[in-house]
């Protein structure tokens, strides 16, 4: 006999690498994918990694992953000593070309809307472009202005133009 009254569900916070809330993740993710978007669509998450070595000395890395299609830089580091001279670029441009691989269509990223930040992605020739957003009031319509946040940025993903690039391990060497 069902209980009177409505159902009591409890919250709680809980660590995020629970198996049970990864399985519930997993199974429930995969349902509400296959409802909204067909069968097709693969929302397998595929990371995506990148170093720059020095020698043996670790000089950056770019972090993200591949889903769906579209590909996210999570994470872009050099080494401090190691900035100003081109690194940072060619680790994108070989994450980029490593999404493509992977069946990434579009890159995107998140950074702080800094002007060494803009600089970095949108002038130095990376492809880099704020997507073009605009939120619409929902009765009348008319455009909304967007709220200043974080810099959003994407570029086409595509392959290393260069013949002699890495294979696609994601190792790339850096000589001085």
């Amino acid at each position: 006999m069902p209980p009177e009254g409505p159902e009591v569900i409890a919250c709680r916070v809980v660590e995020a690498d629970h198996p049970e809330l990864r399985a519930f993740l997993a199974r429930e993710w995969a349902a509400a994918d296959r409802r909204l978007f067909g069968p097709d669509l693969d929302w397998t998450s595929r990371p995506v990694a990148v170093e720059a070595r020095a020698g043996r000395e670790l000089a950056g890395v770019a972090l993200g992953e591949v889903v769906a299609g579209m590909a996210r830089l999570h994470d872009l580091l050099v080494a401090e000593a190691r900035q100003g001279r081109g690194l940072g670029g060619r680790l994108v441009e070989r994450f980029c070309a490593r999404a493509a691989e992977l069946g990434a269509a579009r890159c995107f990223l998140r950074c702080p809307d800094t002007a060494r930040h803009r600089r970095f992605y949108e002038l130095d020739d990376l492809g880099w472009q704020r997507p073009v957003m605009a939120r619409v009031c929902p009765s009348c319509q008319r455009r909304l202005p967007t709220s200043r946040g974080p810099l959003a940025l994407e570029r086409a993903a595509r392959p290393c133009p260069d013949d002699s690039a890495p294979s696609p391990s994601t190792r790339l060497e850096i000589r001085p």
